[in-house]
């Protein structure tokens, strides 16, 4: 197997990951593996490559609203979830995402595993909240100085109902949660300062999750819609393919064609 290709291909399905992150949680799990890639890796990418191809007209569409509601058009919303330690050395995976207006499309969407070792679920979901609350704070602050204020808290979804409770009931210094207090200090105070506000939401309506870790392809597909698009799945026409995912249909055609 050709390592240099190999790692050429990982270069352009993460350029791709621009206006494609259904393939984020994947593409990220095979960079990971670049210096000691396998042939069952190579093929693992040709994978990815296929689904492009067969998906080449899916992506992110906006679409303009009228000038009334231009304060719920424009405003912030973020999910986030973690999968606790699924990767090698029992890392977490965490998984972000972001919408401008709540049923838009995802533009921003993030698949990262913690650098640190959790102990608990809970403790990986706060780590992918924290992640989730540092570009909400760059996020409101670029959209200030661009005039779209946000008028509130911005709202940050989340899975974990423990993760809910300590974030806003939380007081005292209880011995689960003392050796990760100041990361959880740092997420109330974001919460009483009002930047951002938790909201649970159930396990199986959460988009970010197909960031953190393999699905059931309906679960996947479920997931893939709302990220792109809550109605339409943001289907493009064919003259309408972004740069992004030409770059990633010509990758997948000249792995296809490679008889190996």
């Amino acid at each position: 197997m050709n390592q240099r290709e190999y790692q050429q291909a990982i270069g352009l399905l993460l350029y791709a990951l621009r206006t494609r992150p259904d393939i984020a949680f994947a593409t990220n799990t095979l960079s990971a593996r670049s210096h000691e890639c396998t042939d069952a890796d190579m093929v693992a990418l040709k994978r990815i490559a296929r689904y492009l191809h067969g998906t080449k007209t899916l992506g992110l569409r906006f679409e303009c609203g009228s000038a009334d509601d231009v304060t719920i058009a424009t405003k912030l919303y973020a999910w986030c979830d973690a999968s606790h330690a699924s990767l090698s050395e029992s890392k977490s995976q965490v998984g972000t995402c972001f919408s401008i207006g709540l049923n838009g499309p995802m533009f921003y969407c993030r698949s990262i595993s913690l650098k640190h070792n959790t102990l608990s679920s809970c403790e990986s979901e706060l780590g992918g909240a924290a992640e989730a609350t540092q570009d909400i704070i760059w996020m409101r602050n670029l959209f200030d100085q661009l005039g779209f204020n946000q008028d509130g808290p911005t709202t940050l979804y989340t899975d974990n109902a423990s993760l809910v409770t300590l974030a806003t009931e939380y007081s005292g210094n209880h011995k689960r949660v003392r050796h990760f207090v100041t990361r959880l200090n740092w997420m109330i105070s974001k919460v009483e300062d009002g930047i951002v506000q938790l909201i649970h939401m159930p396990g199986i309506d959460m988009p970010a999750d197909t960031l953190t870790k393999p699905q059931p392809a309906t679960l996947f597909l479920q997931n893939r819609d709302r990220i792109f698009s809550a109605k339409t799945a943001s289907v493009a026409p064919p003259d309408a393919v972004s740069s992004f995912t030409a770059s990633a249909v010509c990758l997948a055609q000249s792995l296809l064609s490679d008889p190996h």
